[in-house]
């Protein structure tokens, strides 16, 4: 944080102070009643100009350390614990990144385990499709082609087709339409595609 950083963030601050001291000063000058010289009004707005300034000055360097504290701890990867020291302002500021910093963290474990069960599924699909396939380059290399050699076939496109449904779960809501179906016609479609694995 810089002078003109924090000055600028304080204007109305400032702007208030002068308006103060502005409108005191005019109510002393113009008092019938009680004459003060003009070299002791100076004087006295010096006095609280001074103070003032000692007070910018002072909340400035709070400020500022505050702020690179806080730079710190977040390029570290923490972030600082509110303390009994901290204005409510910047106790509002640490919880804020807080909660910011929890809600990044559980999204990068939901990414985490996504990619992890999917990287799990993935060796297992690879390991089950190898199977099928290298039965079927067998026959083909050995010129026998028997009935079997669609029933490997059938295993792959099952595999496959099992493959994309699981890559479909990831966003439902963009892949399945939801309405009613006859659950019976449904049954029997499936019993007459998959008839030879249950033979």
């Amino acid at each position: 944080m810089t002078w003109k950083n924090y000055l600028r963030d304080n204007w109305s601050l400032l702007l208030t102070f002068f308006l103060v001291l502005a409108t005191t000063s005019i109510i002393i000058w113009l008092d019938p009643s009680r004459r003060i010289h003009l070299s002791n009004l100076l004087y006295l707005l010096l006095i609280l100009t001074l103070l003032f300034s000692f007070y910018l000055l002072f909340d400035f360097r709070k400020r500022k350390r505050f702020y690179r504290e806080l730079k710190e701890q977040l390029e570290a990867g923490y972030i600082l614990a509110p303390s009994e020291t901290h204005k409510f302002e910047e106790k509002l500021y640490i919880h804020l990144l807080n909660f910011h910093k929890e809600q990044y963290e559980r999204k990068i474990e939901q990414i985490h385990n996504e990619q992890k069960e999917w990287h799990e599924y993935m060796t297992s699909w690879v390991h089950e499709i190898k199977t099928p396939i290298s039965v079927t380059k067998m026959m083909i290399e050995t010129n026998q082609i028997p009935n079997s050699l669609e029933e490997e076939i059938e295993k792959i496109e099952h595999l496959v087709e099992q493959a994309l449904y699981y890559n479909r779960t990831s966003d439902f809501s963009k892949d399945y339409f939801i309405q009613e179906i006859d659950v019976e016609q449904i049954i029997k479609e499936a019993i007459k595609e998959n008839r030879r694995l249950f033979l």
